[in-house]
């Protein structure tokens, strides 16, 4: 199922209103957003991939599945198998540094703006989440309090899909 045709990116989604947010804390956060990724693109692989090394990848059947009642429609099932193909080749795309496929960090503004923008993507059938940290530090005075903040997220899939929405973001810097 690997074509040429596609561009697999990884956008890390990186909220810019928060002036606790400094580089450390963006590096930390984008981190945890990428782990989030991965775990999640790892699950599915565990459901869906019979062997994940092969080439091209084995998918379970479909039927199998539906079966099993594990998927409720073919349209669901593709969406999932075009990800998990594409994440192959994104995580096999650099040769000297397996799973060092193109990652871009885009300042999307503010929580209100990552959310609708993970939505949209989810809604174009692409992997899409947020990093929700439950300890999130901030400082204040001599006392670090410890809040539960939505610092970023991340987008996944092919670049000339994802671009029309993501391209109104600047990089992050």
């Amino acid at each position: 199922m690997q074509t040429d045709d596609w561009q697999p990116y990884l956008y890390c989604l990186m909220r810019t209103d928060m002036d606790s947010l400094n580089p450390g804390k963006a590096i930390a956060q984008g981190m945890h957003a990428g782990h989030v990724f991965t775990h999640h693109m790892y699950t599915l692989r565990d459901q869906f991939v019979q062997n994940w090394h092969k080439v091209p990848i084995a998918f379970r059947d479909y039927d199998e599945m539906v079966a099993e009642r594990e998927v409720t429609s073919r349209a669901f099932y593709n969406r999932i198998t075009r990800n998990l193909a594409m994440f192959r080749q994104w995580e096999t795309s650099s040769v000297r540094t397996p799973g060092f496929g193109v990652t871009i960090t885009l300042d999307v503004g503010d929580e209100k703006t990552l959310l609708g923008t993970v939505d949209m993507i989810n809604v174009m059938g692409y992997p899409a989440s947020v990093a929700h940290d439950e300890t999130y530090p901030i400082a204040d005075g001599e006392i670090t309090h410890l809040l539960p903040v939505t610092t970023c997220g991340y987008a996944f899939g092919d670049k000339k899909d994802l671009e029309p929405l993501l391209s109104q973001f600047d990089l992050y810097f």
